[in-house]
């Protein structure tokens, strides 16, 4: 060969990629796990669940024993996440030196695994997932915080709004990956929420938008699990704690991913399997771009508001609350590049526990009408409202009328009457038992049930206008309503 052909084929070998171009590491993750009764263990991995779990607490003993360079000037790591977190950045990027020094020494054959109460490295499916953080401080939910245009085009209920809407969920509800979600034997139906949650990374007060995003530590799952029949109190101040706070209600995890691994968080792909069938979201919105306040936006808002403590998680909301929740079920909330939150869905009442009894409370005042009139609706409404405002304890109910018209009138009130008695939206008689015990029945706008009529209390408000305006016709069942209530007080002993 001449020397004009090697420096040619050199040239070329110059020139070509490298036969093996290095792929990138897959992703770093925290977590918190146990093994049998080791108590929570601090942990880290990279990927979804192909490479094992590193205890990073061993690992540096290990890396100790061994004189690792990577030792040297390492940040203090904290035993818990949370306590990581308040520590800082420094130390959390010590978690990251250690778990890749320790695997760096395991595949340089320089390693023995200690095993027993000192393993390093644990296979996926040898430890116990526990949430991210156990003791986060606050955990708050978004509500109605995705856009959800309607078929016809026209904005959803919250697309257009001025401040975003947030309610909090006991710590106590969180349980960790691959765990079960337990009714308790409180509940039969609700929905799963696959949702994007913010790990707060320190403390955090009337922070700008422009500058809530440096607040961040990283990114998990949480599955903000709804109940639908739980059997709950009526005040509205109640909101949704109790029917979203129950035990094991907040799935969370399987791993914190740090925010600079996350390079787009307002593009992530959102969505839930159940039982190995993708969930189709009915309006296409299952990604964060589709959120209607950005995380940044949330943060600022929410730290105007509260101060947000290193641990704290934000759960960003749901595309829809669509995804049904029934018992037996296996579900698997994904959210792009955060790895998938597995759970199990059973009904386990506690041994011998007995359920807290409802207590019998005998409504005086009665509103009936067989066909749907909204009318008695409203004043059951009224008479509850402002019997509790005069620190009355008379309740009133009505039999008889439609859940379409109980939605239509709390969404004109803002107020909300018990005594839906048809399930299915049809009309029904009037039974005797829907009327006994009461001290006055009442009809409007309706021809008075016989039932009613016979029981010899009933009384019909026949002067309730029907063509003068709604406003009219309900200021007029208000001046009724404080009449029987005058009335029921004076008659007080």
């Amino acid at each position: 060969m001449t020397c004009a052909a090697v420096a040619a084929l050199a040239g070329l070998a110059f020139l070509a990629p490298p036969a093996f171009a290095q792929s990138p590491a897959p992703t770093f993750r925290l977590l918190t796990f146990e093994v049998g009764s080791s108590g929570p263990r601090l942990g880290s991995t990279r990927g979804s669940g192909e490479q094992e779990v590193v205890d990073v607490h061993h690992a540096i003993l290990e890396l100790i024993k061994a004189q690792a360079p990577e030792l040297k000037g390492l940040a203090p790591i904290p035993p818990d996440m949370r306590s990581l977190i308040e520590a800082g950045a420094p130390s959390i990027a010590a978690v990251r030196t250690v778990h890749d020094a320790i695997t760096k020494l395991k595949a340089s054959g320089k390693f023995t695994e200690p095993g027993a109460d000192h393993r390093v490295f644990y296979p996926e499916r040898g430890i116990k997932y526990l949430p991210p953080v156990l003791n986060p401080s606050k955990i708050y939910g978004a509500a109605g915080a995705y856009l959800r245009k309607n078929a016809d085009g026209t904005p959803g209920a919250f697309d257009n709004v001025e401040y975003p809407s947030f309610f909090l969920k006991p710590p106590t509800s969180m349980t960790g990956h691959d765990s079960e979600i337990n009714f308790d034997g409180l509940l039969t139906t609700g929905v799963h929420e696959p949702e994007l949650a913010v790990i707060i990374g320190k403390l955090a007060q009337d922070i700008p938008v422009e500058k809530a995003m440096d607040y961040v530590l990283g990114y998990t799952i949480l599955n903000d699990v709804s109940a639908r029949d739980l059997k709950e109190g009526k005040h509205t101040s109640q909101g949704s704690v109790i029917s979203k706070g129950l035990d094991t209600f907040s799935p969370v995890g399987p791993y914190i991913t740090l925010k600079e691994d996350v390079p787009n968080v307002a593009n992530l792909e959102v969505y839930a399997v159940l039982d190995g069938v993708r969930h189709q979201w009915p309006v296409p919105n299952g990604n964060t771009s589709f959120l209607t306040f950005s995380i940044a936006e949330q943060i600022a808002y929410l730290s105007e508001r509260h101060t947000l403590l290193p641990g704290d998680i934000i759960s960003s909301g749901v595309p829809q609350p669509t995804v049904p929740l029934k018992e037996g079920q296996n579900v698997e909330i994904v959210v792009e590049g955060l790895g998938v939150l597995k759970s199990h869905v059973v009904s386990k009442p506690s041994p011998g526990h007995v359920t807290f009894p409802a207590r019998k409370v005998q409504p005086v005042v009665v509103f009936v009408c067989e066909h749907g009139a909204a009318k008695s609706l409203i004043a059951t409404a009224y008479f509850n409202k402002l019997a509790s405002e005069r620190g009355m304890r008379e309740r009133a109910i009505f039999r008889g009328i439609s859940p379409q018209a109980a939605l239509s009138v709390t969404a004109i009130e803002g107020l909300r009457a018990d005594g839906i008695a048809i399930p299915d939206g049809k009309p029904t008689a009037i039974a005797p038992s829907d009327v006994s015990g009461a001290t006055h029945i009442f009809a409007i706008g309706c021809t008075l049930p016989t039932v009613a009529t016979a029981s010899g209390k009933a009384a019909a408000w026949s002067d309730v206008p029907d063509d003068k305006g709604y406003g009219v016709m309900r200021d007029a069942i208000v001046a009724h309503v404080r009449g029987l209530l005058d009335e029921i007080q004076r008659r007080k002993p």
